[in-house]
């Protein structure tokens, strides 16, 4: 790294090992052999401050007594861990580098040895990276590695409650609770920043003349520092306290010392500070001195070293307000006095906190924030996509809230429960989140609609209660238990010492409001959301992704956004299979998420990890029939008082409806007592839920007999469930993640009980809807029992319509062998064929039939939904929007391979990312989807280049995101800010060779997604003049892909004019000759099939696993998918 102390370049004499150590130390040791010498009488090949030249140097060594293999080896290895990372260490820690002797081979021994540490540690059982009792990680420290933070000027800001939970904060710390009390908070602030103290004081130091980062040096160092803050042996008092100047030494030279020590040994973490270091101005320091001591030593110092780390922080009103006005006011000062050196952003939780702040700190908030107008802060907002109006809206709703002290009231539990679609006062009381009685519902309602917040629709029967746009507002700033918050205090997430600098050129505008939020360069916003579940025990079994989830989740994502980009993986009506690498664990596989409701037309989506088919079948039955499914989704309006609502009610049969209910589809649990009464209906499945959940905690404690029992009674209330749902009218959608697919079907018996749930579980799942009711598919075609056959409604079947309908959908999400899952679930599904009475296989007795398609979600028919969907829902129509077919073999060529297709959920982003159509010239074309593309994170994009078993090139891909993402030109600065410089040189061309990237000026390149030469596009020549590819040259106007390929190989520097190259480019040219001439087109062969062929129709002959025979007289089976859903 430059500007960092003298390194040596050394060798051993024993093993002939090289390696990098500090000019400053007396003894090193060899890292092969462990041999220890005196530094001095070392053999040096070389000396520099600058790491990377020694690294570049030691490799140059290296690789003159290596082979070409390993010295690329090498180069491609650093090349890919410093695009990836911001140094090897980073790299070592993210498992990029995995194997020391590479490490070592670079020159990295610092990064080796903790790497060696660390595998050593893992087998010591008295050792440990992090103590479980402390409830922190204690990273080691690395003062010349930390990179100092670049940030705004020093002070304090507000984040403006109209954010609305989107703020990005690239914050040094963060805390989601600032105490009142300073002794809290500054010793914990203090000990965060340690990172950054040590490295501007390791800096400083290697900047000077007349002091070394050495042992022998500490006191001379924090001599010259006390200097520079101008504290000097005559120094006996800091704005009065006469302890300041003796605490304020200390701490700087015990500052220094920690610096020497963190530098020298590797193994120094944070936790081994000396207290000093982080109680300093607290009155519980070295002395006991108070603020002035926090102004003198830390702040002065950082502000001396012109180091301005950022830190956002929450008041709680829970915390301050019933605070001592005289306890505050120490912890404002204490801010007032950081804000000389620290950029300090502040989110108030509630407007009570604000009025508090108003109230009793008058002169601080006049001095600090402009509280009434909330549009003024150090930090400019952000673009208000939602426009104006909209913003002008959420201040108004801020400041009502601010004057009305509603937090925890009524008036807030209904506005923050109330769904867009609306509810009646009975589903409210029935709400679990609001927990009023129906009187006190009335009363508060008629007191919001006079206040204008909400409306009652008189013309229904019961009335529907529903926001109003400032109501909606308002809504906005509440959580589910009607506490009021600020909205930007959820997007506060932990992040010390994250580096602030973006490199990635930006968008001109924001992304839109649906646009789920970017993740890094390999998660997405989307899956770190799903996977971040928390601690089931702590924060629910089940989240709800309603609206109304409430303030204290982080809203990355909205709930919309999330529930449309899962929808998408549904392709038909039965299983749905998706195959996506980049699927993540769950934190806690216990953990299950509700989303959907009448808000969301009728469409319900319940997502699970797989974890058995106990765990599995338990998490279902607890979800659908918890308590948020019942006050959200199963409401009473719905299901009706006297569940007369269900299947649209009574006159839909011949049969009474209980009949229908009880033994026609046999909803299970269901006695003369509960067949007409809603609350009792939901009472009983609760209790039946409770218990059994109870006997899955205690499963271990039983015997095989009553596991069998319980697992059945699951299936069974499973069952139920779905067909509640389907009853009440919901499209129900199971999302089911499986993102170890791969080790799953390593094991035998493990897969053999995977596909047995399907079986088990997804086969039961239907019924049949004839004249006289609504029947159970599995009672009506596989039941054996006697006595349950006898309790059966009668039943007709039409032979023209004798298929059964599912009541729940699934999309399996797995990490590989998406093709292969597909076979073995619907051969697991047909299996269930054989359980089908005799009677019914003879043909003696009339049964339905059970079709379960079972589908592959990557392909062509699915990318083509999603796009047509979303492009329908913002404003592109047919006519305004490229080619259908145009714009699914771009999204194809981008994200897909031969093998596979792109993963729906990604598709969905891409298209959840563009803009609406807001004004009449608006087209979504080629150059849009492009920007959308963008978004994902960059391992999403071009995946076919490695196909061949390459390992993914990660810098190559984020510079195709950066270029794709522009909308201009970008220089090759930029480029190698985003990668390296090496990698830049290595792999642009890789893209060049295509015309995917053109070089349209000097050191200037911009990205087309579709190139010129694709038929499509209407191009018979390069996009820019100044072109300077090869493909051109070939006189290419027709699209050929043999003469696209013969200048991707002169590009690349390849032989034509070889004997191989002239005969395989001789007609007729055959694309395996070409390869076999020249390896390296291997790569292009998925994007020339997709841009020269097009995109292969996927749709499968035949889809479905039927259970069943059709009865006498019914039509030929259609094996063939029967249904399409719709993108959102």
């Amino acid at each position: 790294m430059s500007g960092d102390h003298p390194r040596w370049l050394v060798g051993c004499s024993t093993c002939e090992e090289l390696w990098l150590t500090a000019a400053t130390r007396d003894t090193t040791t060899c890292p092969r052999c462990r041999s220890t010498y005196r530094t001095q009488t070392l053999r040096k090949f070389a000396e520099d401050t600058d790491r990377d030249v020694l690294i570049e140097k030691r490799t140059q060594i290296l690789a003159s007594r290596s082979g070409p293999r390993a010295r690329e080896q090498y180069r491609t290895t650093v090349d890919d861990a410093l695009a990836t990372h911001d140094s090897l260490d980073d790299a070592a820690r993210s498992s990029l580098i995995d194997e020391e002797v590479v490490l070592r081979h670079l020159g990295a021994d610092d990064t080796a040895d903790l790497l060696y540490n660390t595998r050593e540690s893992t087998t010591a059982p008295d050792s440990a990276a992090e103590d479980p009792d402390s409830g922190h990680a204690n990273p080691t420290l690395d003062p010349l590695g930390v990179a100092l933070p670049v940030a705004g000027d020093p002070g304090i800001s507000r984040i403006p409650p109209e954010r609305d939970g989107q703020t990005d904060l690239s914050t040094t710390v963060v805390y989601r609770g600032l105490q009142p009390q300073l002794r809290r908070w500054i010793p914990s602030l203090l000990e965060d920043l340690l990172p950054t103290l040590t490295a501007a004081v390791a800096q400083w130091t290697i900047d000077q003349d007349t002091v070394a980062l050495d042992e022998r040096d500490t006191e001379a160092i924090a001599t010259a520092l006390l200097d520079t803050l101008e504290i000097d042996p005559g120094t006996v008092e800091i704005d009065g306290d006469r302890q300041a100047p003796v605490e304020v030494r200390a701490w700087v030279r015990d500052l220094v010392a920690f610096t020497v020590r963190a530098v020298d040994d590797d193994g120094v973490a944070v936790d081994d500070a000396p207290n000093s270091l982080t109680r300093i101005g607290t009155g519980r320091g070295l002395v006991n001195a108070g603020r002035a001591a926090l102004r003198a030593g830390p702040a002065a110092l950082l502000e001396s070293l012109e180091v301005a780390p950022q830190v956002a922080a929450t008041l709680n009103e829970g915390e301050w307000v019933g605070t001592r006005q005289e306890t505050r006011t120490r912890s404002l000062d204490a801010l007032d006095t950081l804000s000389e050196a620290l950029d300090i952003q502040l989110v108030f939780s509630t407007p009570r906190m604000e009025t508090l702040l108003l109230e009793d700190h008058t002169d601080w908030t006049r001095r600090h924030l402009s509280l009434t107008d909330i549009t003024e802060t150090s930090h400019p907002a952000a673009p208000d996509t939602a426009g104006d109006a909209d913003a002008a809206l959420a201040r108004q709703a801020w400041d009502i809230l601010r004057e009305r002290e509603w937090s925890g009231t009524g008036y807030t539990r209904i506005l923050g429960n109330l769904s867009a679609s609306g509810a009646t006062r009975g589903d409210l009381a029935a709400d679990d989140d609001v927990g009023l009685s129906e009187g006190s519902i009335y009363a508060y309602v008629e007191d919001l609609a006079e206040a204008g917040f909400v409306t009652l629709d008189d013309t229904t029967r019961p009335s529907i209660v529903q926001l109003t746009a400032l109501g909606a507002s308002i809504a906005d700033y509440v959580d589910t238990e009607g506490a009021v918050q600020n909205p930007a205090q959820a997007s506060l997430t932990q992040s010390p010492n994250r580096d602030t600098r973006e490199c990635t050129p930006q968008p001109d505008q924001e992304l839109p409001r649906d646009a789920p939020r970017p993740g890094d360069d390999r998660v997405s916003g989307t899956e770190s959301f799903l996977a971040a579940t928390g601690d089931a025990k702590e924060d629910g079994y089940t989240r709800f992704l309603g609206r109304y989830n409430g303030g204290t989740a982080p809203r990355e994502i909205e709930p919309a956004t999330l529930h449309h980009q899962l929808g998408a993986g549904r392709c038909t009506e039965g299983i749905s299979v998706v195959e996506d690498a980049n699927l993540q664990d769950f934190e806690d596989s216990r953990v299950s998420y509700l989303s959907g409701g009448p808000s969301f037309d009728d469409d319900v989506s319940v997502v699970l990890e797989w974890g058995n088919p106990l765990g599995t079948l338990a998490r279902l039955v607890g979800t659908l029939l918890g308590g948020r499914a019942w006050s959200k989704i199963l409401r009473r309006s719905r299901l009706g008082s006297n569940l007369e609502n269900l299947w649209a009610g009574a006159d839909q049969f011949d049969a009474a409806l209980a009949d229908v209910a009880t033994f026609g589809a046999q909803l299970g649990w269901m006695s003369s007592r509960e067949e007409d009464d809603y609350l009792s209906y939901r009472e009983r499945l609760e209790d039946v839920r409770c218990s059994l959940l109870e006997e899955v905690g205690r499963f271990d404690e039983l015997d095989h007999e009553q596991r069998s029992a319980l697992l059945s009674k699951l299936i069974g209330l499973a069952t139920t469930a779905t067909t509640l749902y389907h009853a009440a009218g919901y499209e129900l959608t199971v999302h089911l993640r499986v993102p170890d697919a791969a080790q799953l079907r390593r094991d035998d018996g493990r897969y053999g009980r995977f596909l047995g749930f399907f079986r088990s579980v997804v086969a039961k799942q239907g019924v049949y809807r004839g004249p006289d009711g609504v029947h159970s598919i599995y009672r009506m075609q596989r039941e054996q029992r006697a006595e349950k056959l006898k309790r059966r409604l009668g039943y007709e079947i039409d032979p023209g319509e004798p298929e059964a309908e599912l009541t729940c959908s699934w999309v399996v999400a797995v990490d590989e062998a998406g093709d292969e899952v597909v076979d073995e679930i619907e051969a697991a599904l047909r299996a269930e064929d054989h359980r089908v009475r005799d009677r019914i296989q003879e043909g003696s007795e009339d049964a339905a039939v059970m079709d379960v398609p079972v589908a592959l979600a990557n392909g062509a028919a699915t990318t083509r939904r999603i796009v047509a969907a979303f492009a329908m829902k913002k404003g592109f129509g047919a006519g305004a929007r490229q080619d259908l077919d145009r714009l699914v073999t771009v999204v194809h060529a981008a994200l897909g391979t031969q093998e596979r297709g792109p993963s729906p959920f990604d598709v969905a982003a891409v298209m959840q990312a563009l803009e609406s159509k807001d004004d009449p010239a608006d087209e979504l074309d080629v150059s849009a989807l492009a920007r959308g593309i963008a978004t994902l994170p960059a391992n999403r994009l071009l995946p076919s280049l490695f196909d061949d078993g390459e390992r993914p090139k990660l810098a190559l891909q984020k510079m195709l995101r950066a270029l794709l993402g522009s909308h201009g030109a970008v220089s090759r600065e930029d480029l190698v800010a985003v990668s390296s410089k090496n990698s830049v040189d290595r792999y642009l061309q890789r893209l060049r060779a295509l015309d995917i990237v053109e070089r349209v000026g000097p050191g200037e390149y911009r990205a087309y997604l579709e190139p010129w030469w694709v038929p499509e596009n209407g191009q018979s020549e390069p996009y820019r003049e100044e072109y300077d590819g090869e493909i051109a040259a070939t006189g290419l106007g027709t699209g050929r892909w043999d003469e696209v390929l013969l200048g991707a190989a002169r590009e690349l520097g390849e032989d034509t004019a070889s004997e191989a190259s002239i005969a395989a480019f001789s007609a007729p040219v055959v694309f395996e000759e070409v390869v076999e001439a020249h390896p390296i087109l291997q790569q292009y062969e998925h994007l020339l099939r997709v841009y020269v062929d097009g995109v292969t129709e996927d749709e499968p002959s035949s889809t479905v696993a039927r259970i069943g025979s059709p009865p006498p007289g019914a039509g030929p089976a259609q094996q063939t998918l029967t249904a399409g859903v719709s993108g959102d």
